[in-house]
Formats: structure tokens, sequence, C-alpha cells
């Protein structure tokens, strides 16, 4: 029993893994995605910076579910 963790970090740009192992992580290995609180305007910028957005969208259209603490569970919605 248990789970298994991989953190993905976007918040620089010294920090981000090549496109093709954000897909490997978020789409084709993640069961659930967890973002961390913080900065959500920060957090917005980099995902659509990134390509990391699509590829979370794209997660959750197969059934990865999404969810978060503080401002990282407010990132997930719009208006």
């Amino acid at each position: 029993r248990g789970c298994d963790v991989e953190r993905l970090d976007v918040s620089e740009p010294d920090t981000v893994p090549p496109p093709e192992e954000m897909r490997r992580l978020v789409v084709d290995w993640a069961d659930v995605l967890v973002c961390s609180g913080g900065n959500t305007l920060h957090a917005l910028l980099r995902w659509k910076e990134t390509g990391l957005d699509f590829l979370m969208k794209e997660a959750a259209q197969q059934g990865t579910v999404l969810c978060g603490g503080s401002a990282g569970a407010g990132c997930w919605f719009n208006s």
C-alpha cells in the first residue's frame, strides 16, 4: 500500500523539465495532481508559459484528480 510521489517544479525557468517529461508525469503517469499553495497568479502565468495548463486539462479529461490547498485549490476554477 502507499503511493509514489513525483515533484514537478515550474516556478522558475531553470526548474522546468523538458516538455516530454512534463507530459509523462502529468498525463501518462499521475492519478492525482496536487498543487501547493502560494501565489495563484504566478502559478497560472507559469503554467501558461510552460504549456502545463494544457497538460493538466488533458489529464483531467482522462480522469486524473486535480486538487490542492489554499491558492493551489483556487487555481482549478474560472469565472
